[in-house]
């Protein structure tokens, strides 16, 4: 019998229908089948804005704390208030042996910016320091995730009358995320002061070596006049000396000369101090070692275009990264007030619309359940907690942080005040050096000139 049963089974699998050959071949086509190309491509007429794909080790989950939704707005927080940009680029000096050779033999200006924002260590520290505050996203999450674990453990032992329901859905909290989403926009506030923060200190060193740079050449070039200056006086020295002993000069001629000659030089060693100085500020800016030699610096003339003074003002009050700044302290304040009234005083709704998908069953003739309620459950009824369990432990802090918001924003019209004022007064000093320039440049130079010539001449021809 049992040959028989392994005969005819034989003969089955032989023989096999149609049917499991056409099954075999949808199996083979299937496990062939791969996406089509255009499934995993952008279309160029429709490109997606996505934001760049998470470090390695970072977590990719949202949850309602909102840090997929500002995650995207992240992108836009260097862009506003920026000064030059703040990430070096590759090719930037960061060791300071290739800052040493940067710096060496010639000094130039990209040189010096680059090695700033790559190497100082203020703004290292800001950068550090806004990348830290990114991490608030993670901490919101996490904390959302650890009180409502703590909220699943302890719903079977809260007092009241009656069993307490477990388990919120999500749809009877959307679209109010109400804390959660407040939480994470005071975080983006916290990170959008310290990105401007982070411009705030690059404008300032970045500027600051500007300054060094310029003075560094200016001293260069002062030293290299007053030194050709002293030659010429020493030579004209020499000559009243000769001219004294032949009879031809009095001695108050000499001994003018002789101080013009001390004052010379005493003005060379100034200069020379002077340049150490500059050196130090500028090799501190740089990070750099005291003992690091610097190259003279080798920029252009300076820019003679001054701007008018109204849109210079302008354009301080709409992009000065103080005032962006501020602004932020202020949006972040206003949240903070926010936030905690939502604890403290009702909310904007009765709770009544709170209400699962499936208690839409229970109204109407036809309905098979209980209505659902239409007001909502006093606290003595067995609600368990009260509605507002903070309510009075904060009032105090609400009234004193409505108090510094007030400050803050009156904080914010001085800051605007004085940004006018320092802009006036940072063109008036830039339109009057433009103006002594194109003066001496234009004019007494010429004239200058046309004296030295006729003072050669009076000296050749004996007078």
């Amino acid at each position: 019998m049992k040959s028989l049963y392994a005969m005819t089974l034989v003969i089955l699998l032989a023989g096999s229908p149609p049917g499991l050959a056409a099954y075999k071949d949808l199996v083979t086509t299937w496990e062939a089948w791969t996406p089509p190309p255009y499934a995993g491509q952008e279309r160029a007429d429709h490109p997606r804005n996505t934001p760049p794909g998470p470090a390695p080790g970072e977590r990719t989950d949202d949850a309602a704390s909102g840090h997929g939704v500002w995650q995207a707005k992240l992108a836009t927080l260097m862009e506003q208030g920026r000064f030059i940009p703040t990430t070096p680029d590759p090719g930037s000096p960061r060791t300071v042996e290739d800052a040493r050779a940067r710096v060496g033999d010639a000094l130039h200006l990209e040189d010096v910016e680059r090695i700033v924002v790559s190497r100082n260590p203020a703004v290292l520290s800001a950068a550090a320091a806004f990348r830290s505050e990114l991490h608030g996203f993670d901490q919101v999450r996490d904390l959302d995730a650890v009180l409502n674990r703590y909220t699943a453990f302890t719903q079977g032992v809260m007092t009241g009358v009656g069993p307490m329901k477990g388990g919120d859905e999500k749809s009877n909290s959307y679209p109010f995320p109400a804390g959660p989403a407040l939480k994470s926009r005071i975080i983006f506030e916290n990170a959008a002061q310290a990105a401007l923060t982070l411009n705030i200190i690059v404008r300032d060193r970045v500027t600051a070596a500007r300054k060094a740079y310029w003075n560094l050449g200016l001293i260069h070039e002062e030293r290299a006049i007053l030194q050709e200056t002293l030659g010429l006086i020493e030579d004209l020295h020499d000559i009243a000396s000769t001219m004294y002993k032949t009879g031809k000069t009095g001695y108050q001629d000499v001994i003018q000369i002789t101080i013009r000659q001390k004052v010379l030089k005493t003005r060379i060693d100034t200069l020379a101090e002077k340049q150490r100085a500059v050196e130090a500020t500028l090799l501190a800016l740089l990070d750099l070692p005291p003992e690091t030699l610097l190259g003279r610096p080798a920029g252009v003339g300076p820019e003679t275009d001054v701007p008018g003074a109204p849109s210079l003002v302008d354009l301080a009050l709409t992009q000065r990264q103080e005032l962006k700044r501020m602004d932020h302290a202020i949006a972040k304040m206003e949240l903070m007030i926010e936030l905690a009234e939502s604890m403290v005083l009702p909310p904007l709704h009765t709770g009544m619309s709170e209400n699962s998908p499936a208690d839409i069953n229970t109204a109407g003739t036809w309905s098979k359940k209980e209505a659902f309620p239409d007001q909502p459950p006093p606290a003595a009824t067995g609600a368990g907690q009260p509605r507002k369990p903070w309510f009075g432990t904060t009032e105090s802090w609400l009234a004193q942080t409505r108090t510094k918001l007030a400050a803050m924003r009156h904080t914010r019209q001085n800051l605007n005040a004085r940004t006018r004022a320092s802009v006036r007064s940072a063109w008036f000093n830039l339109d009057e050096a433009v103006r002594t320039y194109r003066l001496y440049r234009r004019s007494v130079i010429s004239l200058a000139e046309s004296a030295l010539d006729v003072s050669t001449k009076e000296y050749e021809s004996g007078r």
